[in-house]
């Protein structure tokens, strides 16, 4: 039982299912979290499971094993599994602190289409080897935690859709964040993680070569992969061809020049990857529903 005052029930964190997020390549499972103060009793205690203490005001004082840890304000203490630690009953002091009790651990991945990507997994595996090592990590920088656990609060008061997934995430985004603040070196995995977005590629070559003679060939050039490999996946995402969308953005930007310059329909036509000032006329009716004079008319600057 926490030593918060009834008035503090409800604005305080008590975490007490265990839930779990999933990655590609390894999950994690927060088992127990609540804000505490030094009313709190605890016992020395030990369990197959990492723990962060995290000061919220002044300054607590834990023994881990045989050594007396300062948590201080907005200080770090992560604790690895199976080490015996207690915090300091004093109640004629004032201090409050929260507790995170989780675990991280790997999966057998079967693709790479997780947004943790191929390494990141022996990222976080790094700092856990060296609280494994140590026993603890003890960190005196201070750590913008609270800021992440205001959001978590809101979601446990107001219970609102889905928000135990949420809370769960929440929890995971303040884990992840204070082994950050562990760490000493780069992530080795910089790049964007998951499956290339063929299709949306295949878009962005064409918004950046559409007043080109580019074809089918080109994307699949320019991408590494076959044509039909192109037209599957651009048909995938946008739920029509490349040649079509092609000719739509082509006709965009016609569009727009037709309204703000005074260019020939052969100019425009050029200007926009169009072979011929005919191809162009034909298009502009059978896709905008009007002639090129039609329009130009309808959006006169004049």
């Amino acid at each position: 039982m926490s030593g918060f005052i009834e008035n503090d029930k409800d604005n305080r964190l008590y975490y007490n299912n265990i839930t779990s997020l999933k990655l590609q390549s390894y999950e994690f499972e927060v088992h127990y979290a609540e804000e505490l103060d030094s009313k709190v009793a605890e016992f020395p205690h030990q369990h197959p499971l990492y723990e962060i203490y995290y000061g919220l005001e002044d300054t607590a004082y834990i023994f881990v094993e045989n050594e007396k840890i300062s948590l201080g304000k907005h200080e770090l203490l992560l604790i690895s599994r199976n080490i015996k630690h207690q915090v300091l009953y004093e109640p004629e002091r004032h201090f409050k602190y929260l507790v995170l009790v989780f675990d991280l651990f790997p999966l057998n991945a079967t693709s790479l289409k997780g947004p943790d990507g191929v390494n990141e997994w022996n990222d976080v595996k790094h700092i856990l080897d060296q609280v494994d090592t140590t026993g603890f990590l003890h960190s005196t920088n201070p750590f913008d935690g609270h800021f992440l656990l205001d959001p978590i609060r809101v979601e446990q008061k107001r219970k609102q859709l889905a928000w135990n997934t949420l809370s769960c995430f929440m929890y995971y985004q303040f884990t992840i964040k204070a082994l950050r603040h562990f760490s000493k070196t780069r992530p080795s995995d910089e790049k964007m993680a998951g499956k290339l977005n063929l299709g949306l590629e295949a878009s962005k070559f064409i918004h950046k070569h559409y007043a080109e003679n580019i074809t089918l060939e080109d994307v699949a050039e320019y991408l590494n992969i076959s044509t039909r490999h192109v037209n599957r996946e651009y048909l995938n995402m946008f739920n029509t061809t490349f040649i079509k969308n092609l000719n739509l953005v082509r006709l965009e930007y016609a569009a727009r020049f037709l309204c703000t310059t005074d260019h020939s329909n052969e100019r425009i036509a050029e200007m926009v990857g169009f072979s011929s000032a005919r191809t162009l006329y034909k298009l502009f009716k059978e896709y905008k529903g009007k002639t090129i004079s039609q329009y130009r008319k309808e959006h006169s600057r004049s």
